[in-house]
């Protein structure tokens, strides 16, 4: 089950379910196929959270979608809100770090008088960095 999705809404026919993930996943290939032959900048995530949302709506109705619902982890609420409040910050948090890990570069390598030597020094940490955080 997705966190915007009811459970209860398919617990008399979990068929259902299964052959609208399965319409999920096809219009969701079929939407980024046509995207990007159009050149159109789009996410995957998003496309995917929306057909989900479009298939629990034109199945269930309004009510069969978790628009809100209170959660003891951050921010404090879940479904179809928390999702929008992730896609509204997510690239203003990754901008702000980018930011800082540039200036922090270019204050401490690419300024330095030996800014050559340095690199061979910080590249082999950031990378180190990087694998940690994506390695799950």
């Amino acid at each position: 089950m997705h966190p915007a999705q009811q459970v209860s809404c398919f617990l008399d026919n979990p068929g259902v379910l299964m052959y609208g993930m399965m319409c999920v996943l096809y219009t969701t290939a079929m939407w980024l196929l046509l995207a990007s032959y159009l050149e159109l900048p789009v996410s995957a995530t998003q496309s995917t959270i929306s057909s989900i949302v479009g298939m629990t709506l034109a199945y269930g109705g309004r009510a069969c979608v978790v628009w809100h619902r209170e959660s003891e982890h951050f921010p404090g609420f879940q479904g179809v809100g928390a999702i929008l409040l992730y896609w509204l910050l997510s690239p203003i948090v990754a901008g702000v770090a980018s930011c800082l890990v540039f200036l922090a570069l270019r204050t401490f390598v690419l300024r330095s008088p030996h800014a050559f030597r340095r690199s061979f020094w910080v590249f082999p940490v950031l990378v180190m960095i990087i694998v940690a955080l994506d390695g799950e």
